[in-house]
């Protein structure tokens, strides 16, 4: 449901150079998908995400990846084609999280109905310009007015400020959409 309305800002204490290890300030957000999803199957492929940037950088673009979880926590690993660079100019923004941002993937990404996957989004130089909108439980929805009382689904927001350690934030969700692709059986 698109419910999630609330900002949230990145919050950045200082810029790192690029290294052989990334040292990146990203949001996450976790999933889980359910085979319903999918028609009953197992595998889903993911074409594309909707993201709601509430705020964006002049001239730094942004980092948008798909990754596993270990333990319900982001992970390091990058699935397959779902690794996407967007220019500050490709980013929609609106007042109520009612324009979104189509993150669109190189090709289809494959999905495990079983597993939690995390959306990471990585703005360039860690610049502190960039706002996603999200939900807090108790807090109105910026667009109904409704009073948002339960969470969307499976699934937490982290925030981390190297990449690797995660805090996680149980009562607030980023604002996201799915979008997936069905293949039909040919004999």
């Amino acid at each position: 449901p698109d419910r999630r309305h609330n900002e949230f800002e990145f919050n950045v204490i200082d810029n790192e150079f690029e290294c052989d290890e990334e040292y990146d300030d990203p949001l996450s957000q976790t999933f889980k998908l359910e085979s319903t999803m999918f028609k009953g199957n197992e595998t889903g492929y993911l074409t594309s995400i909707n993201l709601y940037f509430a705020e964006k950088d002049p001239n730094l673009g942004v980092t948008i990846e798909l990754r596993d979880t270990m333990n319900g926590v982001p992970g390091p690993n990058v699935l397959p084609f779902s690794r996407v660079r967007l220019e500050s100019s490709q980013i929609n923004t609106s007042t109520k999280g009612t324009s979104s941002t189509v993150v669109n993937f190189k090709s289809p990404v494959a999905v495990d109905t079983k597993k939690e996957y995390a959306i990471v989004i990585k703005p360039d130089a860690n610049s502190p310009n960039y706002k996603v909108f999200t939900a807090k439980a108790g807090q109105a929805d910026l667009d109904t007015g409704i009073q948002v009382n339960q969470d969307w689904g499976v699934g937490t927001m982290f925030l981390s400020t190297n990449n690797r350690t995660w805090t996680e934030y149980v009562d607030e969700d980023a604002k996201f959409t799915l979008n997936a692709a069905y293949f039909n059986e040919t004999t």
